[in-house]
């Protein structure tokens, strides 16, 4: 386990002035000689959008099941949502 302020302390002496988690990560990296990470579905978008702007290429993997992520147009399971929508709005109205 590296400690974040060890990262800090690195940058400090390669005479860093602004230096956040993004630059740390992309210290660790630029040691290890990493040039391409693959981070998960659920990474931030914020730190994958600064380590891009550092230049490190960070990929996203699609999700396990793509063709489950959303119901196409028309589905049964589009179909009884809107069917229980349109009952639910037709019990308001008389009321």
């Amino acid at each position: 386990m590296i400690a974040l302020s060890q990262c800090y302390k690195e940058l400090r002496k390669q005479g860093g002035k602004k230096f956040d988690v993004a630059h740390a990560v992309r210290l660790l990296l630029q040691q290890k000689r990493i040039k391409k990470v693959t981070v998960p579905y659920n990474f931030s978008a914020g730190l994958m959008r600064e380590l891009r702007a550092l230049r490190v290429r960070c990929v996203s993997p699609t999700p396990v099941f793509p063709e489950r992520e959303i119901s196409p147009p028309g589905s049964e399971e589009n179909q009884r949502g809107a069917d229980d929508g349109e009952v639910g709005l037709a019990e308001g109205i008389q009321r």
